[in-house]
């Protein structure tokens, strides 16, 4: 199937193989997964996992979790019309049926991964991360050891979309040798990397990303029930 845009077309085994990487290299996706097979020798299990691959949390606490926007130095956390804190994500997992979902860093927190770690660290089995580091930062690869490693996440998001036509020194750092080491690192610790490319034929601007901060925030506002 293609829609006549390489970049937006993909074949059935592309998807298939690289849902079944990123599912191995998230741990349990896996596993429940198969544990909500259909066994011949034994009874279906009652309820089959569902996974939300990509939501976004931040916290309500901008004393002690900052919001250090790397490309809005002006941001402030009342430039977010809702709350969208971790214990409320889990309250919606419970309320419509969902098992598990991936955090992924929202770029308010900039590259502080404190308030995804504290969210993965309350709810390591319903929970998995995805954080930022500054992919222009010297010691990029050393930053994705230590949210690996020492908070459990299981990669990492990067945006070549904030460094078009040469945006904040443009995106030279996804193919420079220096960044050789990063991608290394990110083989032996079994990394998962998300990027995030803009549309082809679409321009991106601060302004229009200042916007849909608020659009998103409004879509993703929690409805009470009842």
């Amino acid at each position: 199937m293609s829609s006549g845009d390489p970049m937006q077309s993909v074949n059935r085994r592309e998807f298939l193989e690289s849902t079944g990487r990123c599912a191995a290299a998230l741990g349990w996706a896996g596993a429940m997964l198969a544990a909500g097979c259909r066994s011949e020798e034994g009874p279906a299990p009652a309820r089959l996992p569902v996974v939300d691959t990509h939501m976004h949390v931040w916290a309500n606490d901008p004393v002690r979790y900052p919001f250090p926007h790397p490309y809005i130095p002006d941001f402030e956390y009342a430039d977010i019309p809702a709350e969208g804190t971790t214990e409320m994500l889990i309250e919606d997992m419970d309320r419509n049926g969902v098992t598990h979902s991936i955090l992924v860093q929202v770029i308010y927190h900039g590259w502080d991964n404190s308030y995804v770690a504290d969210g993965l660290k309350a709810h390591p089995d319903r929970l998995r991360a995805h954080g930022l580091i500054d992919p222009t930062d010297p010691g990029v690869a050393d930053r994705l050891e230590y949210w690996v490693k020492e908070h459990g996440f299981s990669g990492m998001r990067f945006s070549p979309i904030y460094y078009l036509d040469g945006a904040k020194g443009g995106d030279g750092w996804l193919n420079h040798p220096g960044s050789d080491r990063l991608w290394k690192k990110a083989a032996q610790l079994g990394a998962v990397f998300k990027k995030r490319y803009p549309r082809r034929g679409t321009k991106d601007n601060e302004g229009a990303r200042r916007k849909a901060i608020g659009k998103r925030r409004q879509n993703r506002c929690r409805v009470p029930s009842g």
